[in-house]
């Protein structure tokens, strides 16, 4: 699953991040990730992502100093851990709307697999 898009503050009663408007983690059923293995990588930029293949170019491009990086992801992550439903977007002890709120206003691309046990 792809999720792309603005990184956004939601404020309600819950502290919660938005991509486009839309509150992370209802593009998902969370007891789909119960007992699996979750694969989740992202990556952030000043622009926004198109692809996959375009992140993980951008992301080769920052790492060997191109110059003609600009607009191309500025960080990025991979974690792989066990899902706890109790503590959701928290996969393999990272939390990612932790990570998310602290690039409010920048683009994310974020890439999630899973896997059985």
């Amino acid at each position: 699953m792809i999720i792309k898009g603005l990184i956004q503050e939601w404020t309600s009663d819950f502290d919660q991040v938005a991509i486009n408007g839309d509150i992370l983690g209802d593009q998902w059923d969370w007891e789909d990730f119960t007992g699996k293995v979750v694969h989740l990588r992202y990556f952030i930029s000043e622009a926004p992502i198109e692809s996959l293949e375009d992140a993980i170019e951008g992301q080769i491009r920052t790492f060997y100093g191109a110059l003609e990086a600009d607009g191309y992801p500025v960080c990025g992550s991979e974690w792989t851990g066990q899902y706890a439903y109790e503590q959701e977007f928290v996969i393999g002890g990272h939390d990612l709307l932790e990570e998310l709120r602290s690039h409010v206003g920048q683009y994310v691309l974020i890439e999630v697999r899973l896997d059985e046990l």
